[in-house]
């Protein structure tokens, strides 16, 4: 057996397969919303008497990207991915795992 098919076989068990999934969901949720994130803690740390961040919320994310870029707009992704995407992939993991435990356990006491 090839190592390929060692781990399409792994990976095709519910729960691995559950685990890589919400790792994946983490990650790619906390991608879509890292602009608004940023926006966020831009609003929060503005100190008194600055109005450079008093915008509405898409004027604010236009001017983010004219002045820093798509890197402007993902500052501060990576770290929010890292504390993230275990916390996912131990979530989904788990329901699946006392999904299987409860139907069992179900099955056995009919």
């Amino acid at each position: 057996m090839t190592t390929y098919d060692q781990l399409k076989e792994f990976f095709t068990q519910p729960i691995a397969a559950s685990f890589v999934a919400g790792g994946a969901a983490g990650a790619v949720s906390r991608t879509v919303v890292s602009p608004l994130e940023r926006l966020k803690i831009l609003y929060q740390v503005q100190s008194v008497g600055r109005n450079e961040y008093k915008l509405p919320v898409w004027s604010a994310l236009k001017k983010m990207w004219a002045e820093e870029g798509w890197r402007g707009l993902m500052v501060g992704n990576g770290t929010n991915c890292i504390r993230i995407v275990p916390y996912n992939a131990i979530q989904y993991c788990s329901f699946t795992f006392y999904k299987s435990v409860s139907s069992r356990s179900r099955i056995l006491c009919k």
